[in-house]
């Protein structure tokens, strides 16, 4: 507009975000000698009706000004005298029937009022304000969709793992690639203290120096201050500018006053990580003065973002201690094979399927009974969790005790049936295989029934591998199961391998690893030890598979001694 119309400077001014001041947002001038006033006008806020800018802003309407040297209300007469000014005008910028910001023009002549120029003018600030409007809604729409864009990707990050540490990395690349300079998340301890569990700089130099300062002046919960202060009351804390006078007054010593303003910290945001009334830490946000100082808006974002991570972190604390308690639960379960068959060696197996964070109802037990009688038990309870833990000791002390006064494998198997069906609910069975072992002489009889169970293998000490026992009713489906018992003979070099089914089950590409992939891995373990023999079979198992398996997996072997 200057250029066209050969007037010599011009001013924007926009309404502040408390809306009770014009400020001046931009000035072009066409020489140097009119920098002082336009460092003035950059530098100035006026209210409704003070100078040339509140006028219009005050009255609605355009303004014209003959000589700004000769107005009473033009606080920047001295200023425009030494540039030569004279001639004024200001419109206002509308949109939507609302003032936005007021645009001045000045003349180095003194002018009277040209009523056609200012109705011109009066028009083109009107495009003004409609392009104003129209950049601002599309602002907006920008900053609203990365917003959604970023708790998007936040909220695939939170669930990607279940290890804190690496989701707590994920989240402060994700933050410091377009929220911040710097990230920080520091996390409460059980027993107050406040520990910084990760941060991360975009500029390496300075992230060095952040490791530095974190090692050297971690954050303490009595702190009057920062994460202390946001732990303490759950409200944010938010810095649109930091002042040297702040920075003094957190640091610890000069060193670390230093370091903070090294680090750039110009403007900051700590925010709560607040989930189900408990206060897990916080986020601490800081930019520097070559970034946009925070908004509220950026404030909002950023308490959401500590929300929907607070959430993560204490499902992440709550599987991890659930899998604690599994892990220990399903360890207890397990027998521990104290007791020795004369002339054999025993090992076993056990994979947790997945990440172990339900106990599974697999089982297996050694022991003696009768007066030359050994049980070599292993079994699968239907299902997972608490009502598949709770039945599983009840299967393995009712075969021991039912073992006392039975010596037949099918009579106890039966017994068994009938303990299950008491205590278990109408959806919940159970599969065994039961293996009576007698020593005769340089051999030993192996008398085996299968009650829905996989049939056990036996390495022939010449390699060859064959199935013991044959199929059978699950237990806890019916009151009569029909069982077979299958005796054998084993001798020295041979070895029995009983399995549950999670061996069987493991997939690749869509296919069972099957009892043919057992035999064939089987096969391979001719003249191993028992204990070697169980881990060549895990091994392969879990190559195969290529992943975790969906299934626990026991693999229980005797081996004959020479």
């Amino acid at each position: 507009v200057c250029s066209e119309l050969g007037w010599a400077l011009g001013a924007l001014w926009t309404i502040n975000d408390q809306g009770d001041k014009l400020r001046c947002l931009e000035v072009w001038h066409e020489s140097e000698g009119m920098n002082e006033f336009a460092a003035a006008s950059l530098g100035a806020e006026f209210g409704r009706g003070i100078e040339l800018p509140g006028r219009v802003w005050q009255d609605d309407q355009p303004a014209w000004i003959a000589d700004v040297a000769q107005d009473n209300n033009f606080s920047r007469a001295d200023h425009a005298d030494k540039a030569g000014l004279h001639a004024a005008f200001g419109v206002p910028i509308r949109s939507a029937g609302n003032i936005l910001g007021v645009v001045e023009f000045f003349s180095h002549e003194i002018l009277p009022q040209d009523d056609a120029l200012l109705e011109m003018m009066d028009s083109i600030a009107l495009q003004m304000g409609q392009f104003i409007r129209r950049r601002a809604a599309e602002d907006l729409l920008k900053v609203r969709n990365d917003k959604v864009q970023l708790l998007s990707e936040a909220g695939v990050l939170l669930a990607s793992s279940s290890d804190l540490n690496k989701v707590l990395n994920k989240m402060c690349n994700l933050v410091v690639q377009d929220l911040a300079d710097w990230c920080a998340f520091d996390l409460t301890e059980e027993n107050g203290s406040i520990c910084t569990e990760v941060h991360l700089h975009r500029d390496n130099v300075k992230a060095e120096m952040a490791i530095e300062m974190h090692r050297d002046y971690s954050p303490r919960s009595t702190d009057t201050f920062g994460s202390a202060e946001v732990v303490r009351t759950g409200t944010p804390k938010f810095h649109p500018s930091i002042s040297p006078e702040l920075i003094d007054t957190v640091g610890r010593d000069p060193r670390h006053i230093e370091m903070l303003r090294a680090l750039g910290f110009a403007s900051q945001i700590i925010v709560p990580l607040r989930v189900r009334g408990r206060i897990l830490g916080t986020i601490n946000l800081v930019r520097s003065d070559s970034s946009p100082q925070y908004a509220e808006e950026d404030l909002e974002l950023a308490q959401e973002l500590a929300d929907r991570t607070a959430l993560a972190i204490d499902n992440i604390r709550l599987n991890a201690t659930q899998r604690y308690i599994a892990a220990t639960l399903q360890d207890g379960l397990r027998p521990r094979l104290v007791e020795k068959i004369p002339g054999t060696d025993v090992a076993v197996r056990y994979t947790a399927a997945g990440e172990g964070v339900e106990m599974g109802g697999d089982f297996y037990d050694v022991f003696s009974y009768g007066q030359k009688h050994w049980a070599v038990v292993i079994g699968d309870v239907s299902g997972k969790g608490a009502r598949a833990a709770a039945l599983t000791p009840l299967i393995k002390y009712t075969v021991r005790s039912e073992a006392v006064q039975e010596s037949e494998p099918r009579r106890i198997l039966a017994k068994l049936n009938e303990a299950v069906l008491q205590q278990s609910g109408e959806d919940q069975f159970c599969t065994v295989a039961f293996m009576r072992m007698d020593q005769q002489d340089d051999a030993m009889y192996v008398t085996t029934v299968c009650a829905g169970h996989p049939r056990p293998l036996i390495l022939r000490s010449d390699g060859q591998v064959e199935r013991l026992g044959g199929s059978g009713t699950m237990l806890g489906a019916v009151a009569d199961i029909e069982v077979t018992e299958h005796l054998a003979y084993a001798r020295a070099g041979d070895a029995v391998v009983l399995f549950t089914d999670g061996a069987i089950e493991a997939r690749a590409d869509g296919t069972d690893f099957g009892e043919g992939g057992l035999i064939d891995a089987l096969r391979q373990c001719s003249g191993l030890s028992a204990q070697a023999i169980a881990e060549r079979l895990e091994q392969r198992i879990i190559e195969y598979s290529q992943a975790p398996l969906l299934d626990d997996m026991v693999l229980l072997v005797v081996k004959l001694l020479d």
